[in-house]
């Protein structure tokens, strides 16, 4: 018995139909083309050399979710910290630049040894090592801390660079990316640095704390105040100088005709008090207002902290708020970094609704938790509709939260249509490259198909926050003719690999 569904006579017209077309050409070379791609592919799925070669040579676009600070490799750090000739302690690794403050280290300076000493002794490469381990998750092995501690623990070891050591990491950044063949970085750079601060502060953190979040013409009304305030001390010159000087390096160490377009995010940190994270939340909003390279705003730091938890929704309010007074600012949130076990299940259960329906978000960072949030299938419908693009980083979520393969919910993304974006998140801290989240993707999710990976790919760029129109369309254009270049020559390679077989 035949195990098809159509009767026999059916299937014999099919099958010479099918044929009469392919003799007659009536399959068109695109889609003869298109269909040997597919079985290459599918040939090398759980190949992951076979694999790296091919998304190697693949342009993919843009990375829209990386942290600057993140994404640079923890050797270009060490070796900016040698030039500022360091002391080292050699038991817990904080270093020191000034041989004088040592004696104020409570009695444990003798632990502190120079640079020079340490290649003396020969025990500079033993302090490089664990200093490595310390700053990114290379060799991770220790139980002892957990996954998600090491990693934000991280950022703040790592010595503090000013503007000079930001251009040594884009030029790393655009280098890495250009042999990646990425054509574009979207980076979160850094927030505009501001100190000033208002008058009656804790008067208005004590306000905040008696409005009811969804009462929003109260909570205009403490905003309005707030927003009076802050600009009557100027914070407009924090953000011109910030502007300027991000203008200068930018134009000193990405040049014009760079193989890899750059633009930036700033951004706001959750961990701080209500008044001081609106402060920021301003500066942040008016610098991609009147910054072309400011593409757009992000809101950083551990969504599962204390603080975060707290006022995520005062935030989310703030952003719709900032929304309408700079209404041609787009953003993207960090929401839904959190899975069962890091929180409760009831804390899993709004953070990316949030974002979306009361922030009003362009885009979503990791949003691991959609399984968990409320009237899911709602919110992946409004997502998918509205074109709220989803940023998924796939060993970030399986380092930092043991989320891999189908607990991820990529499948859930893509049965609803939601626009997928392939991204890093911290490479460098991860040990990691936009290439290797293609091999994830790829190897762990066969339902996955090449030509939905390339949309992946079309997506970055569609996705992105370019403002300069015709920048945009310039890159979707580039991307799409590099793609179909690249896929004549996968299709030649074959080829050329067969005919040699065959002899």
């Amino acid at each position: 018995m035949i195990p098809f569904a159509l009767p026999v006579r059916k299937i014999v017209t099919v099958l010479i139909v099918s044929t009469t077309l392919i003799v007659h050409g009536c399959i068109s070379e695109n889609e003869k083309s298109s269909q040997r791609l597919h079985n290459y592919f599918e040939s090398i799925r759980n190949n992951e050399a076979l694999l790296t070669a091919f998304f190697s040579e693949m342009p993919k676009g843009g990375d829209l979710h990386n942290h600057f600070s993140g994404s640079v490799y923890a050797e270009t750090y060490w070796n900016y910290l040698l030039r500022l000739r360091p002391w080292f302690d050699t038991v817990t690794l904080a270093f020191e630049y000034d041989s004088v403050k040592l004696t104020n280290k409570k009695g444990d300076y003798r632990r502190y040894r120079s640079a020079t000493q340490l290649i003396a002794a020969n025990k500079l490469g033993d302090i490089k090592q664990r200093i490595l381990q310390a700053w990114s998750v290379k060799d991770y092995v220790d139980l002892g801390i957990p996954s998600h501690k090491h990693f934000f623990d991280t950022f703040g070891k790592l010595p503090s660079g000013g503007w000079k050591e930001t251009g040594v990491g884009l030029k790393e950044l655009q280098n890495r990316a250009a042999r990646e063949n990425v054509q574009y970085l979207e980076l979160m750079l850094r927030s505009v640095p501001s100190d000033r601060m208002i008058t009656g502060e804790e008067r208005y953190a004590a306000s905040l704390k008696l409005v009811d979040y969804s009462d929003t013409v109260r909570l205009h009304a403490v905003l309005d105040s707030l927003t009076a305030a802050f600009r009557s001390i100027d914070l407009s010159a924090d953000v011109k100088a910030f502007n300027e000087k991000l203008l200068a390096i930018h134009n000193q160490y990405v040049p014009d005709n760079n193989a890899v377009t750059i633009r930036y995010q700033t951004y706001v940190n959750r961990r701080n008090e209500p008044v001081k994270f609106f402060r920021d939340l301003l500066t942040a909003f008016e610098a991609a207002q009147t910054n072309t390279l400011v593409t757009g705003v992000n809101i950083l730091s551990p969504e599962h902290g204390d603080v975060s938890m707290r006022d995520y929704k005062l935030h989310m309010y703030m952003f719709r708020y900032c929304s309408r007074l700079y209404n041609t600012v787009k953003y993207s949130m960090h929401a839904g970094e959190l899975t069962l076990g890091l929180v409760k299940p009831e804390d899993l259960t709004f953070h990316i609704q949030d974002a979306v329906y009361i922030a009003g978000a362009s885009r979503i960072g990791h949003g691991v938790d959609m399984a968990y949030e409320s009237d899911n299938s709602s919110l992946l419908r409004y997502m998918a509709g509205q074109k709220i693009a989803i940023e998924i980083n796939l060993f970030s979520n399986e380092f930092i939260l043991q989320v891999k393969e189908d607990r991820h919910p990529v499948s859930l993304y893509r049965k609803y249509q939601v626009p997928i974006v392939i991204s890093t998140d911290d490479a460098g801290i991860l040990r990691s490259n936009l290439v290797h989240q293609y091999v994830l993707l790829a190897k762990r999710y066969p339902q996955i198909s090449y030509t939905e990976i390339k949309q992946y790919i079309q997506n970055s760029i569609t996705y992105s926050f370019i403002k300069e129109t015709e920048l945009k369309q310039a890159l979707q254009d580039s991307l799409s003719q590099k793609i179909e270049k690249f896929e004549e020559k996968v299709l030649l390679d074959q080829a050329t690999l067969t005919r040699k077989a065959i002899q």
